[in-house]
C-alpha cells in the first residue's frame, strides 16, 4: 500500500521528468539535424581527431582517453563522425536522469530532483558541448553514474556487501570518466571522502566500501598509465601535461624571489609581471617554455616534464601570496566570467569565456581546417551547415548569470551544514564535488567556461538541497514568529 502511494505522489514528478527529457531531446535532434556532422572549431577537436586518427596518445598534452573512445567508436562501431556524436547527446540525456536519480534517492521532496535534471536535459552549454568533437559530453556521463554509485552507497539500509559493490560501481564511473578528463581523479578524492565517512553504517563497513573503491580505481588508472608507457615509453598520463601548471605560475613568477631549482632558470620570464600574458600564450606562443623544450604539441624531451614540475612547485611555494592573489582573482570568472583576472585589465591568454567558447565552437577557420582530418579517418556522410541562430540564443539563455551562480555556490556551500541529518550524506557528497569541480581546474590550470559546464549539474543538485534546507529553516521560523504574535495577541 505504502509502494502505490509513493507511486501516486511520484507520478507528476515523473511526469515532468519525461517532459523535460522530451524537449531535451528535441533540441539535440533539432542540432543534429541542421549541423552535422559536429562543431570541429574549437582548436582541441582536430587534436583529438588527430588522436583517433594516429593511434593513442598522438597528443602529448590532453590525456588520451577521449581519442581512446573516438577510435575504438570507429573501428568497432561505425566510421560515421556523427555516431559518436549521437551517442554523446544520449549520455547527456543519460547523465541528466543518473542525476535525478541521485537526488531522488535522497530524504528530500521529490520535485527536487527535477532541477539538476533540467540543469543537464536543457541546458544550452550541456547540449552544445555534446554535439563538439570534444571530451566534456564522455566526462560528464562517468561522473553522474559515479555519484548516482555513490549515493546508493552511503544509503540508509544498504548491507555492508551491496555499499562496498556499490562504492566499487561509482569508483570505476570516475575512474573511467578520469581517463577523458583529468580533473576527474579530484573527484576520486572526494568520493574517497565520502565513503570514508557515510559509506557504511560501522567502521568495518565504511573501510571495506573505501578499499573497494580504492582497488578498482587504482587498477583503472595504473592499468591507463601502464598502457600509456608501452605505447609512448613515458609512465604517466600524459607527456606534456604539466605544462598547464607552468602556465598557472608563470605570469606572476618572479625568479628574484625564489630559488629557481637546477637546471630550470631558462622557465624565468624577465618582464615586468604587468606587461606578462596569461596562461594560454605561455603554451601556445612564444614563451621560455616553448623555447626551452618545444611547444605542447611536440613530445618534450626525457626529462622535461620533471623540470617543468620542480620549477613551478618552487615558485608556488617561493611566492605563496602572488599564487594564491592569482588563484582567487581567476575564481571570480566562475561567478563573473567578464571579469579579467590579468593587472590593468589585459586579456590576452585567457581562459575563455562563455561568449568566447560559444563562438570558438564555430569557428569558420578552425572548421575548414579539421573537416580534412575528420575526412581522412572518419565518414562525415555528407558536412551540413545550416543556420542555428535560434539554438545559438537558447544555449545564451540558458547560462546563469552573475547573480544565479553566485547564489548557486553559496547555497551549494551552506547545504551540508543546512539538510537534515539524514540528508547530509549526499549533501555531502553533492556539495563537495560541484566546489571541487569548480575550483580545482583553475588553482592547477586555468579558468575556462569548457571546465565550468561539467560542474553545472551537481551544482544545481546541490544548491536545490541547499535552497531546500534555507527555505524550510526561514518557514519554521515565520511559523514560530507568527505563533508568538498570536499568543500576544490573545493576552
Amino acid at each position: 500500500m505504502r509502494l502505490a502511494l509513493g507511486r501516486l505522489r511520484d507520478r507528476p514528478v515523473l511526469l515532468a521528468l519525461a517532459a523535460i527529457i522530451l524537449v531535451g531531446g528535441a533540441l539535440r535532434l533539432w542540432l543534429m539535424v541542421r549541423w552535422r556532422p559536429a562543431f570541429t572549431g574549437y582548436p582541441d577537436s582536430g587534436i583529438y581527431l588527430l588522436d583517433a586518427r594516429g593511434g593513442p596518445f598522438y597528443d602529448p598534452l590532453r590525456i588520451g582517453g577521449y581519442g581512446l573512445y573516438l577510435r575504438w567508436f570507429h573501428d568497432l562501431i561505425r566510421d560515421d563522425l556523427s555516431s559518436p556524436i549521437l551517442a554523446q547527446h544520449l549520455m547527456g540525456m543519460g547523465s541528466g536522469v543518473l542525476l535525478f536519480g541521485a537526488v531522488r534517492r535522497l530524504a528530500v521532496p521529490a520535485w527536487l530532483a527535477l532541477i539538476p535534471a533540467a540543469a543537464i536535459l536543457l541546458g544550452g552549454a550541456e547540449i552544445f558541448v555534446e554535439h563538439a568533437v570534444l571530451s566534456e559530453g564522455v566526462y560528464i556521463l562517468g561522473l553522474c553514474g559515479g555519484l548516482y554509485a555513490l549515493v546508493r552507497a552511503a544509503a540508509g539500509g544498504t548491507s555492508p556487501r551491496a555499499a562496498a559493490a556499490w562504492a566499487a560501481l561509482g569508483s570505476l564511473a570516475l575512474a573511467l570518466s578520469t581517463t577523458v578528463r583529468l580533473a576527474g581523479i579530484f573527484v576520486l578524492g572526494v568520493a574517497a571522502i565520502h565513503l570514508l565517512a557515510y559509506g557504511g553504517a560501522t567502521w568495518r563497513a565504511r573501510v571495506a566500501s573505501t578499499a573497494a573503491a580504492a582497488v578498482v580505481a587504482a587498477v583503472v588508472l595504473i592499468g591507463f598509465q601502464a598502457y600509456h608507457e608501452a605505447k609512448t615509453g613515458r609512465w604517466g598520463f600524459t607527456r606534456a601535461g604539466v605544462y598547464n601548471l607552468y602556465g598557472r605560475v608563470a605570469p606572476w613568477a618572479d625568479c628574484s624571489k625564489f630559488t629557481p631549482p637546477a637546471g630550470t632558470r631558462q622557465l624565468c620570464d624577465d618582464r615586468p609581471v604587468e606587461e606578462r600574458p596569461a596562461h594560454d600564450a605561455y603554451l601556445f606562443a612564444d614563451s621560455p617554455l616553448v623555447r626551452a623544450y618545444g611547444p605542447p604539441t611536440a613530445v618534450p624531451p626525457e626529462g622535461a616534464a620533471a623540470q617543468i614540475s620542480s620549477f613551478s612547485r618552487a615558485a608556488i611555494l617561493g611566492q605563496p601570496g602572488a599564487y594564491v592573489s592569482a588563484v582567487g582573482r581567476e575564481l571570480l570568472r566562475v561567478v563573473d566570467p567578464s571579469v579579467t583576472s590579468r593587472p590593468g585589465g589585459r586579456r590576452d591568454g585567457e581562459g575563455l569565456g562563455p561568449d568566447e567558447f560559444a563562438t570558438k565552437l564555430l569557428d569558420p577557420y578552425n572548421d575548414v581546417n579539421i573537416i580534412p582530418i575528420t575526412a581522412s579517418h572518419f565518414s562525415t556522410r555528407g558536412v551540413l551547415r545550416e543556420d542555428i541562430g535560434a539554438l545559438q540564443a537558447y544555449e545564451r539563455a540558458t547560462r546563469p548569470p552573475p547573480l544565479l551562480m553566485a547564489l548557486l555556490i553559496a547555497l551549494a556551500a551552506v547545504a551540508p551544514f543546512s539538510v537534515p541529518r539524514a540528508v547530509r550524506r549526499g549533501s555531502v557528497l553533492l556539495s563537495l564535488t560541484a566546489l571541487v569541480m569548480l575550483t580545482t581546474p583553475v588553482v592547477t590550470n586555468v579558468y575556462d567556461w569548457r571546465y565550468v559546464i561539467p560542474a553545472l549539474g551537481p551544482l544545481a543538485a546541490a544548491a536545490a538541497l541547499g535552497g531546500w534546507a534555507v527555505g524550510a529553516a526561514a518557514r519554521r521560523r515565520l511559523q514560530r514568529g507568527g505563533g508568538l504574535a498570536e499568543r500576544i495577541g490573545r493576552r
